[in-house]
Formats: C-alpha cells, sequence, structure tokens
C-alpha cells in the first residue's frame, strides 16, 4: 500500500512540471527526481520570488487549492503493463482506505491443530430387534476333575497306652548266694527211631576158604583080607567150593572230588542235507490312507478316505476296508487324534474283533500296532464302539493315519490264493456293521475322570 501511494505522488509531481513547462513554455529536456524537485521549490519559496518566475510545478506541489468535488468514480482502466520501480519518495500522508482487493490465490494447507477435548456422551440408541435363533453348538468338552473336598472329622482315639517310663537307676549288686548242691544224674532217654535202610553196597570178593571137613566113615570092604597094596597115586583137586552168603552192607564212601574236564572231542560226520526252505515270490501289498472327518459313525469302518500309498489297489478307500491279496503275515498300524470325547476303538478282521484301544477326552494321539497272519480275501478294518466313544478329531494340525504292508507270503505255489502284486477286486461289503458283536456294552471312563477315584 506504502509503494502505491508513493508512486501517486512522484506520478503527481511530473504531471505538473510537465504543465507549467508547457504554460510557460519551457521544454523541459530531462525529469526532476522527486526528492530534488521538493528541495528546489523549497528554496525559491524561502527567497520570496517574483510569484511570475517561480516554475508552475513549484507552485503545484507547495500551494493548496480550494477542494474541489469530488468527481464521479471512472471506469477501471486496463492493467498497464508493470513500470520499473521508482525511487523512493517522501513518506505521505496515509490516504484513505482504498477499496477492497481481489481475492488472493488460496494459500498452503496449514498444520493440524490439536484434538479437542473429547465431547459428550451420545444418548443411548433404541434397542435393535432380536436376531434369528442360531443353530445348536457341538457338545462342549468334559469338565475338569472337582477340586477334592475338606477332609473329614478327625476319628476318636480308643483309650491309647501309656507312654513306658523312664528306665530306674540300676540298684546295687546282691551278695553272692552260696553254691547249690550237685544234681541227681538224669534217666537214660528214649531210643531213637529206626534208620532209614541205606543204599545197596558193592559186591563183595571172593569169600576165603571154608574149614576143612570131618572125615567120613570108613566104608565096608567085603573083601578078604589080602596083602596090602602098593600106596595109590594122588588124586586130582576136588571142585572148587560154593560161593558165600553176601555180607552186609557197607557204610557210603565219602564222595570224591570232581575230576578233571576231559579233552574235546573230535568234529563229527557231516549231516544230511535238508529238504529246501520256502521261496519268497514277487508279492507286494502296501497301504497309508488318513480321515477329514470328525467324530466318525460308531456301525461303519472308520472313514479313511484320502489315500497316501496304495500301489496295488488292496485298500478299498470306499468302504476304507483293506483286502488281503494272499495268505501271510501282515503288519498294521494307526494313530488317532483324540479331543472333546473318549475313544473306544477295535480293530476287525471279517467282523471279528482282533484288538482294541481306550483313550480319555482329553487332546491326544491314541496308537497301536500288531503283526498278524491272514488268508487270502480276510478283511481289515477300524471301528468305534457306540456313538459315545468315537473321539476321533480332525483339524488342521493333526492327522489321523491307518498304515499296513505284507511282510511275507506262507507259499510260493502257482495257486489262486495269490495275485502276484496285481489289483484284485474289491469284495462286496454291507451298508453297515454290526461291529461288537459278543462284547458287552459299556461307557469308557478314564481314569482321570473316574468319580470314585
Amino acid at each position: 500500500m506504502r509503494s502505491r501511494m508513493l508512486g501517486g505522488v512522484a506520478l503527481l509531481l511530473a504531471l505538473c512540471v510537465a504543465a507549467g513547462n508547457a504554460a510557460s513554455g519551457v521544454t523541459a529536456a530531462l525529469p526532476v527526481a522527486a526528492g530534488n524537485q521538493a528541495a528546489v521549490c523549497q528554496e525559491l519559496i524561502n527567497t520570496n520570488p517574483n510569484p511570475a518566475s517561480v516554475p508552475w510545478d513549484c507552485l503545484c506541489y507547495s500551494c493548496k487549492g480550494t477542494k474541489g468535488s469530488a468527481g464521479a468514480k471512472g471506469e477501471e482502466g486496463l492493467q498497464g503493463t508493470p513500470g520499473r520501480p521508482g525511487l523512493r519518495g517522501a513518506k505521505g500522508s496515509p490516504g484513505a482506505t482504498g477499496l477492497q482487493g481481489r481475492q488472493g490465490p488460496r494459500g498452503f494447507k496449514g498444520s493440524p491443530g490439536n484434538a479437542g477435548s473429547r465431547g459428550p456422551p451420545g444418548p443411548v440408541g433404541m434397542r435393535g430387534v432380536g436376531g434369528a435363533k442360531g443353530d445348536k453348538g457341538d457338545p462342549g468338552n468334559d469338565g475338569f476333575p472337582g477340586t477334592r473336598g475338606p477332609p473329614g472329622l478327625q476319628g476318636i482315639c480308643p483309650p491309647c497306652k501309656g507312654e513306658k517310663g523312664i528306665a530306674g537307676d540300676m540298684g546295687p549288686a546282691g551278695v553272692p548266694g552260696l553254691r547249690g548242691q550237685v544234681g541227681l544224674p538224669g534217666t537214660n532217654g528214649l531210643n531213637g527211631s529206626k534208620g532209614d535202610k541205606g543204599d545197596v553196597g558193592p559186591q563183595g570178593g571172593n569169600g576165603a576158604p571154608g574149614a576143612k571137613g570131618d572125615l567120613g566113615p570108613q566104608g565096608v570092604c567085603n573083601c578078604k583080607d589080602g596083602a596090602p597094596g602098593a600106596i595109590g597115586a594122588p588124586g586130582a583137586q576136588g571142585p572148587q567150593g560154593l560161593t558165600g552168603a553176601m555180607g552186609p552192607r557197607g557204610n557210603p564212601g565219602v564222595k570224591g572230588d570232581q575230576g578233571l574236564q576231559g579233552d574235546k572231542g573230535s568234529q563229527g560226520d557231516q549231516g544230511f542235507q535238508g529238504i529246501p526252505g520256502p521261496c519268497t515270490p514277487h508279492v507286494r501289498s502296501s497301504f497309508s490312507a488318513y480321515l477329514t472327518v470328525s467324530y466318525p459313525k460308531s456301525n461303519l469302518p472308520v472313514p479313511f478316505n484320502k489315500i497316501l500309498n496304495n500301489p496295488q489297489n488292496h485298500f478299498d478307500a470306499t468302504n476304507s476296508v483293506y483286502n488281503a491279496p494272499t495268505n501271510g503275515t501282515y503288519f498294521f498300524s494307526y494313530q488317532l487324534s483324540v479331543f472333546g470325547r473318549v475313544l473306544v476303538v477295535g480293530l476287525f478282521r471279517n467282523s471279528r474283533l482282533v484288538s482294541r484301544l481306550a483313550n480319555g477326552a482329553n487332546r491326544a494321539v491314541a496308537s497301536q500296532s500288531l503283526v498278524m497272519r491272514l488268508s487270502a480275501g480276510d478283511s481289515i478294518w477300524l471301528q468305534t464302539r457306540n456313538d459315545q466313544s468315537n473321539g476321533i478329531y480332525f483339524d488342521g494340525n493333526t492327522d489321523s493315519i491307518f498304515s499296513g504292508y505284507l511282510i511275507a507270503p506262507d507259499v510260493c505255489d502257482e495257486s489262486g490264493t495269490r495275485s502276484l502284486g496285481l489289483p484284485t477286486p474289491a469284495p462286496t461289503h454291507p451298508s453297515s456293521y454290526t461291529g461288537w458283536a459278543g462284547e458287552p456294552e459299556s461307557v469308557f471312563v478314564p481314569p482321570d475322570t473316574n468319580p470314585a477315584a
């Protein structure tokens, strides 16, 4: 605003000078600066010159005429080209308030102010319309065992025996008594019972020769007395006498020391070659599958419907039943995720329960493995006892898997009991299974939740 006022004063002085020169017939060669013009005019006025000699522009600058009536406001002229900035003139009196200028361009967005204080809470809205009743939720998990109750009242103690008193001090030794008389001799004891008969002793040797027998009676001679004959030759030795009777059995001898170990005997002759053993044909069978449902039905095999391995197609994924291709020895195993319900599950062979397994309702894994001998065409599956004991659970963190394979077949003949590894058609299975036939119906109560425990 100030620069516009100075520019207007300078323009007014220039017009005055131009008008004075035109009136006096003087042509100005150069324009006079506004600051110098005021100083020159002030000096001329101070010397009281002839008014005719004072330039008109000085009179216009220093003299004030009567204020004329305000003219009508002219139309707004076109905006001229901006001129060069002139010299700064003397500070003029403050002019009248100018007209309101045009609205300038929009300024930059200011920084956000501080957050205001929290307003009072609004009025409570109207109560909404009640929603539709939701579906019934799954049954909750079994509760934890209750806290142990307070101990019972203390029983009444029967009359108790008093404590043993403290032993008294030992008294002084007494006077030794007189020596007693010698006692009478005791009577002899009864004879002991007869001992057991001893073992038979070794056979005795030949006895000593018996005594010479008495001379027999002299024979009767019917001959006449003759001359004595010559002495005869000695006779032959008589026969040996009879063996004497066995003497009494001797006492058993003392056990002798153990003898030294004998030398190792020589190797025996090689035995005969045995009959050929069984061979192992190229028969293979294996499977592994897992389920994708929770709490399966109890009147059907547990549905292991996702196949992990089944190259020979001996496992029927539609019915979740494994069909043995040949007579042989098989291995089966299963691990089941349990949560929310107790689990009682059994492994069946041709509708006959082979093994069973039980587990509580807490999150856990139940597993079992076994080796079985099967015949060709036998069926194997898993089945829960009832709907209250089917706690097999499926989620994204655990898997329940059923696996098995053939260890070795029984024979190597070319009979029809083997498929030699080729796929066999699955047998027809019923729509429901009798399950735990012959087993008493009962509810499994884990030890950790037994109320009587």
